[in-house]
């Protein structure tokens, strides 16, 4: 009897995972595609001492403040993932699947295929960070034994 809760308790986890990535998902391509791209395309247009200036002073910051806010709901949302589903190791091992899965899923989505050139790939590596920084966060943690 305990072999088949565990089942379906695994079995909600990965469905309800499987959602909070979807939506995951959404909600970086819509922050992607209307604050980041914006901002990258105007960054892209500027002198490249502006750029240099640009990235050194503020860029970064502006950039950080936007990630970080998204990457603080996606913590909120794991951790009471974590703490309304028990710990077991099937659930760690289909959150590490499921989790990557979704990070190679994105990267594709968003690879520059039209023109490369240092700025594209710099900007590219920006947005891959931020992919794989949002989904590492919904890797299953087992808090009792984390001490």
């Amino acid at each position: 009897m305990k072999i088949i809760k565990q089942t379906i308790i695994t079995l909600i986890y990965t469905l309800t995972l499987a959602f909070i990535l979807y939506l995951n998902n959404l909600g970086l391509v819509w922050v992607i595609t209307n604050i980041l791209t914006d901002l990258f395309e105007w960054f892209y247009n500027i002198h490249f001492l502006w750029k240099i200036l640009l990235i050194f002073v503020g860029g970064t910051v502006i950039i950080t403040i936007i990630l970080s806010l998204f990457k603080s709901i996606s913590a909120i949302i794991s951790t009471f993932l974590n703490i309304i589903f028990p710990y077991n190791k099937a659930m760690k091992i289909i959150s590490y699947i499921l989790c990557f899965w979704n990070i190679i899923i994105l990267e594709i989505a968003f690879w520059p295929f039209l023109s490369f050139d240092f700025w594209i790939i710099c900007m590219w590596l920006i947005i891959s960070f931020f992919i794989i920084e949002t989904n590492i966060i919904f890797i299953y943690k087992d808090f009792e034994n984390e001490f």
